[in-house]
């Protein structure tokens, strides 16, 4: 996008408030700082459901969600973003393992 000039990536995560992740918000947004990307990305600690008030009647070209979930996450993300998705839309939906559900 930066070389092209053209898109806007909107990423959301739970960060440190979910007990499975791979990232601090800091550290992603430090990151995001020293390569530049702040025109190209914005970056928000906040929960998928909720991210979805940030586009009001906008629409989306292209989603990836990767969250822990039982078949019924998807089928609740969806209700919320329908409307926002744009036909012919990529999406891709990744987690849900075993191990999330069974650890203690």
């Amino acid at each position: 996008m930066k070389s092209l000039g053209i898109g806007h990536l909107y990423a959301y995560d739970l960060f440190e408030d979910y007990p499975y992740t791979n990232q601090k918000y800091k550290e992603v947004s430090s990151r995001m700082k020293r390569l530049d990307l702040y025109n190209e990305v914005t970056l928000k600690k906040r929960d998928i459901m909720k991210a979805s008030r940030d586009f009001g009647s906008s629409s989306i070209d292209f989603m990836h969600v990767d969250i822990s979930n039982s078949g019924k996450t998807i089928l609740n993300i969806l209700s919320v973003w329908d409307e926002k998705i744009k036909p012919g839309s990529t999406l891709i939906f990744e987690g849900g393992s075993p191990l999330r559900y069974f650890q203690k």
